[in-house]
């Protein structure tokens, strides 16, 4: 696997070398130090799953925060077992 680094401040030429990388398939990721901000690749669809799990699950959590569900606890899932 080889780095390549490129630094620039022009957005026309960012956008540009986001276009061409995308259009081979290479994985990237930039960094904007003025931001402090870390951008990457789009997901795939295993990982958007996974995502949509997680987000799942944590929207549970809130919900039962918040009193609006319940949740079994552990023991009661190692009994169904």
């Amino acid at each position: 696997m080889a780095t390549i680094i490129v630094n620039t401040e022009n957005k026309k030429s960012e956008k540009a070398l986001k276009a061409i990388l995308n259009a081979l398939e290479i994985n990237y990721q930039i960094e904007n130090k003025d931001k402090a901000k870390t951008e990457s690749r789009p997901l795939n669809k295993k990982e958007k799953q996974i995502f949509e799990s997680l987000k799942g699950s944590l929207l549970d959590i809130k919900r039962w925060e918040n009193g609006e569900i319940e949740l079994k606890s552990a023991r009661d899932l190692l009994n169904e077992l």
